[in-house]
């Protein structure tokens, strides 16, 4: 009955979208009656998976990618494990808070990553170019983005953001009723709803990760009112906020940002920034180094609410475009928030997940989209006049060690971009609605391309995860679940060998891949996910100096080794693209994917030196995957 009530639940979710005003009709993106964070205490903590439901799970999880004496080898050790230091290492989970799993993967795993931070640590979203003005395109682009930014800043702090929620229907609260560990319902605006955690949305705004010898720190400032400008090597400071709250208008930044631009009239001698994108070691021994003489200029940055790079580059394909977002010269690396403005106009998002994930991120992304990239406003005022602040040109006094740490850095830079070739590749004929009334999900279809296209280029299944939201709970992220199961091996083998040539046992392996995709996704998507738990019990064992044989097992690491990571955000039919970095040893290829469901196309991307070859074969599968279900919905009419 269980998984039943899984699949049920399934049907019944959906994101609730949210509404904007004008530009500058108010200092508020929006003025909800609701305060932002109302049901923060009534959210329920992240349940604490049980010991013997993560070792199932994880068994059902490598059976897929192990051999059969490598499976009976991993449920022998996961017998011991459970009956002797399984037990003493769940005390040990279940006395820490509930987000402790979370946080190791997602907070110290990324802090403790050495790799240059555009290697290891960002990933970015590319926002179409939306300019209503001719003329000084990318300056316009930017004060709308800045203006749009700090309303939505703005009305986080003063509680006046809409809460997000899920709608809950009659059906979907009575099944959810039924599941144990299920988060609870409550009432919003007449309606039942589900409730997400908000508070990460706070770490978006005024924070920066500061370079540690071994392991980085996080801090968070709350009371500066102004934003860092980068144009060619240049920092430049202004308030946007004025002592009694008021925001800078669009105008104001406009001028602002054009009194920059027409001071940066040459690259800067030595640009400070590029010493970011150093290894993290290399790069907290050179900051310890800077702010001997230039502490305020270095306070100034990292305090600042966020960070607007200017570029002076114009690339003309977006594969060039995305990788000089994500990879570029002109960022402080480090900051949760950046937005990069192209002389075209068009415009990135750079931000960091060791901050926060994509639910606040992509909040923020509607908002301006939406509101800043769809709306034009009048310019007035006084050129470079500001009744808030003047604008300031950080200066730096810099020795001849950071000199040359700077020109070494900016040597270097060429090839850490070289390193991240952006690809991006588009499927049509991706029928979201044709794949909805065949009861299969969508993003299980995408996934089981991914493993099908892994298949035909390395001749064996993918250790690969999927993230899946838990923000349903207080403090809840994101968590992992397996994207491999036997159902989808099934499907695979049923396609390579070449024996299978029944549609319909075809379409029924589809349907068997999608139902149990759903069924692990729900179950991560509340609290359950072996990933997290069990990662954690490992981290454990080795700080306890326990040797547990069954972290050693050939299935234990062929479940890990996290060969790929796909992923998604809500839809957003608008968006150009995005990637995310690669791991610190280049061993997982992370791949964004966006359906669009109204033009029936798929767009994925990845930054991966793998990717190129990847895609051409996802391309193939999902073309195999369509096939399926549209003769077997032609031979259902």
């Amino acid at each position: 009955q269980y998984p039943q009530l899984l699949l049920s639940l399934a049907k019944q979710v959906h994101l609730s979208s949210s509404r904007f005003q004008d530009l500058d009709s108010s200092d508020y993106v929006e003025n909800s009656s609701t305060p932002t964070f109302f049901f923060q205490d009534h959210l329920a903590s992240l349940p604490v998976p049980k010991l013997e439901d993560t070792c199932r799970r994880m068994l059902d999880a490598a059976r897929p990618l192990t051999s059969e004496s490598e499976w009976k080898e991993a449920e022998r050790l996961v017998s011991e494990f459970v009956a002797t230091d399984g037990k003493t290492l769940q005390k040990q989970f279940e006395s820490h808070p509930p987000t402790y799993a979370e946080d190791l993967y997602l907070t110290d795993a990324n802090l403790l990553q050495r790799a240059p931070s555009p290697l290891s640590a960002a990933y970015s979203i590319l926002l179409y170019q939306h300019s209503n003005e001719s003329g000084a395109k990318q300056i316009t682009e930017a004060a709308k983005v800045v203006r749009s930014t700090l309303r939505f800043a703005n009305a986080l702090k003063a509680g006046k953001l809409r809460p997000k929620v899920w709608p809950v229907r009659p059906q979907m609260e009575a099944i959810l009723n039924q599941l144990p560990f299920s988060p609870k319902p409550a009432d919003f605006e007449g309606k039942r709803v589900l409730p997400l955690c908000m508070e990460r949305h706070r770490c978006i705004f005024n924070t920066c990760r500061i370079p540690r010898i071994g392991k980085d720190a996080l801090r968070m400032f709350n009371t500066s009112h102004h934003i860092v400008v980068l144009l060619k090597g240049h920092i430049y400071t202004f308030d946007v906020v004025s002592e009694d709250g008021r925001l800078a208008s669009t105008s104001e930044i406009y001028h602002q940002l054009k009194y920059i631009a027409d001071q940066s009239t040459a690259p800067a001698e030595h640009p400070v920034a590029v010493l970011t994108s150093e290894h993290r070691d290399t790069w907290a021994m050179l900051r310890q180094r800077l702010i001997n003489k230039n502490a305020k200029a270095v306070e100034t940055i990292e305090t600042a609410m966020f960070v607007l790079c200017l570029d002076d580059d114009n690339p003309q394909t977006l594969n060039d475009q995305m990788n000089s977002f994500q990879c570029g010269t002109n960022r402080w690396y480090g900051k949760a928030l950046q937005w990069a403005i192209k002389e075209s106009g068009s415009a990135g998002m750079l931000a960091e997940e060791v901050f926060a994930d994509g639910n606040p991120y992509t909040h923020l992304w509607q908002s301006v989209h939406f509101e800043a990239m769809l709306s034009s406003f009048t310019i007035d005022g006084k050129y470079g006049r500001s009744t808030i602040s003047p604008v300031s040109l950080l200066k730096f006094d810099l020795d001849s060690e950071l000199i040359s740490a700077i020109d070494e850095a900016k040597q270097k830079f060429p090839q850490l971009k070289k390193s991240m070739p952006f690809h991006r590749m588009i499927y049509n004929g991706f029928s979201y609605h044709m794949l909805k009334s065949s009861k299969l999900s969508s993003d299980a279809m995408i996934q089981l391309a991914f493993q099908l296209a892994f298949y035909f280029v390395n001749g064996r299944l993918p250790s690969s995860f999927q993230p899946v939201n838990t923000a349903f709970y207080s403090g809840g992220r994101h968590s992992r679940s397996a994207a491999v199961t036997s159902e989808t091996a099934a499907f695979v083998k049923a396609v390579t060998d070449g024996k299978c040539t029944d549609n319909n046992h075809l379409f029924q392996l589809l349907r068997a891949s999608s139902d149990k995709n759903k069924i692990a996704t729900l179950e991560t998507m509340l609290g359950q996910s072996f990933v997290h738990h069990m990662k954690a019990l490992e981290f454990l064992a080795d700080q306890d100096g326990l040797n547990i044989p069954l972290f050693e097992t050939a299935a234990y690491l062929k479940l890990f080794a996290r060969d790929l990571a796909v992923y998604t955000t809500e839809t957003m039919e608008d968006i150009a693209g995005a990637s995310y970095s690669p791991s610190d040893k280049h061993d997982t290829t992370y791949v964004w994917y966006q359906i669009a469901t109204k033009t029936n196309r798929v767009q994925m991307s990845s930054c991966h030196e793998s990717a190129a070859e990847l895609f051409s074969h996802v391309k193939k599968s999902l073309g195999i995957i369509m096939d399926i279900v549209q003769t077997r919905s032609a031979l259902q009419q």
